[in-house]
């Protein structure tokens, strides 16, 4: 196959899945800690961002949400998740024009 891009995995990928995981379950102390680790290294501060988004929009802390999905979103231009999550915080916040 040439031509063909393969991404390389870290252990700091499943970190980030891990933390999402723990979101989605309900464990946000848990995830917290983890995207705060995430925080740490450039190549992951977008998802430790992205990670305490979800956490603070599912306790309804659609302000703290936002912040950090925004920056997620700004350090990640081009993944549609981040994005999505910016969107979804900000309809939660009333701002239906800033969601779409």
């Amino acid at each position: 196959m040439s031509g063909a891009r393969t991404k390389t995995r870290s252990p700091d990928d499943g970190l980030a899945l891990e933390a999402e995981s723990l979101c989605a379950s309900g464990r946000y102390l848990e995830a917290e800690s983890i995207a705060r680790r995430l925080l740490t290294s450039p190549r992951t501060a977008a998802s430790g961002h992205h990670v305490l988004a979800l956490a603070a929009f599912a306790v309804g802390r659609f302000t703290k949400a936002y912040v950090e999905a925004a920056r997620a979103a700004s350090l990640s231009p081009r993944n549609a998740r981040f994005q999505y999550t910016v969107g979804r915080v900000r309809h939660a916040l009333g701002d239906d024009e800033g969601a779409s």
